[in-house]
């Protein structure tokens, strides 16, 4: 069976991805098992010291196909079999235990019987007796009559796995130098309008928001290099912004400002964060961090945001679409006068549509209302 479209560059580069995104791991195995010519695979992660798994991720098998494969798996007959094989040795389960003894196995009868599996091919990262990776492809019956020795596919995944292994390795290092949100936790932050970075010691980036993000693509207010991580408009400001960083790596929080290219500067509030391990240990690249929270007077006064606040203070105080653009300039400390002539209006319909907000919005200075627009400002529209 040749390779079904996915090439070993195509491979390697989607495990390579998955080890900076652990929710890519799926798909790049699913683009595994298609190189491989496989109907179903099984990735785990697997915890040495309880003999289990830390993880599973399945591709070709819905959940409750899975059962007691990890159970009945670990301690079936075919593991004394792979760790003789060593690392990154792919091997048939038909090399590793004659056929008839297989079959008549508890992992057989319970697991690979009941889910039309025909053979497997089987290999790991590393030694079981150390936390590695279980990598398990399949072929069910009702796929290719042909066994993977006889199309080549055990050849095809063994040119692979020292590529994989090495990506591992990179997903494991990554995974111990801070806990990346992830899921709801990620959304959030991409929810965010102000720029939120997590940064090691070396003022590196580890993980950046979408707002982040774009600051860096913009490249006005912030950057980064591989050799000096994140960086400023100018030498002077970078130096000032290292200082920062390692005073927060330090434990010792602070705030500076950034000329981002707007008539205002930017303000960026630095927080120690220490960065901590997936197993509770501190990381090899550093044992202590931070946070850098950076907000741009384009975020700070609506910038792109303008139409969605509009229609949050309609939504929220019943203000009138005149009503919510005044407070929005208001918000922004500009006087009635210039209020009035951006909005071509007379300074006296201006002061009527102002105690008009006051009044729903319950506030009696400019600066309540400042600070309800600041708040509607952090997320997104």
């Amino acid at each position: 069976m040749p390779p079904q479209g996915v090439s070993e560059l195509d491979v390697v580069t989607g495990f390579y991805e998955a080890a900076a995104d652990p929710g890519l791991l799926a798909g790049a195995l699913l683009g595994l098992m298609r190189h491989v010519g496989a109907d179903a695979g099984i990735w785990v992660d697997t915890d040495s010291a309880r003999r289990t798994a830390a993880g599973v991720t399945q591709v070709g098998l819905e959940d409750q196909m899975m059962g007691d494969y990890v159970r009945l798996g670990w301690t079936g007959p075919l593991v004394p079999g792979i760790i003789q094989a060593g690392a990154c040795k792919p091997v048939t389960d038909r090399r590793l235990l004659p056929r008839a003894e297989f079959e008549r196995s508890d992992f057989f009868q319970g697991w690979v019987r009941p889910n039309a599996m025909q053979e497997g091919l089987l290999a790991t990262f590393g030694p079981l007796q150390q936390d590695t990776v279980l990598l398990t492809l399949m072929r069910s019956r009702r796929g290719t009559p042909l066994t993977f020795e006889a199309d080549g596919g055990d050849a095809r995944l063994a040119r692979l796995l020292p590529h994989l292994s090495r990506a591992d390795r990179l997903r494991r290092r990554l995974a111990r130098v801070a806990p990346l949100p992830h899921g709801p936790q990620a959304a959030a932050l991409d929810a965010m309008t102000v720029a939120v970075l997590c940064l090691d010691a070396r003022h590196h980036i580890v993980w950046a928001n979408a707002a982040a993000d774009r600051l860096l693509r913009a490249g006005e207010c912030l950057s980064t290099t591989s050799a000096e991580g994140i960086g400023a408009a100018t030498p002077e400001l970078t130096a000032a912004l290292h200082r920062l960083c390692r005073a927060a790596a330090a434990g010792r929080g602070g705030a500076m400002q950034l000329d981002c290219g707007f008539d205002a500067p930017a303000q960026a509030v630095a927080i120690p964060y220490r960065l901590q391990a997936s197993d509770g240990q501190l990381p090899e690249l550093g044992q202590a961090g931070l946070l850098l929270f950076v907000s741009t007077p384009e975020q700070l006064l609506g910038g792109a945001e303008r139409q969605a606040n509009i229609d949050r203070l309609r939504s929220l105080y019943r203000l009138t679409m005149m009503e919510a653009m005044v407070a929005l300039l208001i918000a922004q400390g500009q006087a009635i006068p210039a209020v009035a002539m951006t909005l071509g209006a007379a300074p006296s319909t201006i002061r009527s549509h102002v105690k008009h907000i006051f009044g729903k919005m319950h506030v009696h200075t400019q600066l309540e209302l400042a600070r309800i627009i600041f708040h509607l400002n952090l997320i997104q529209g």
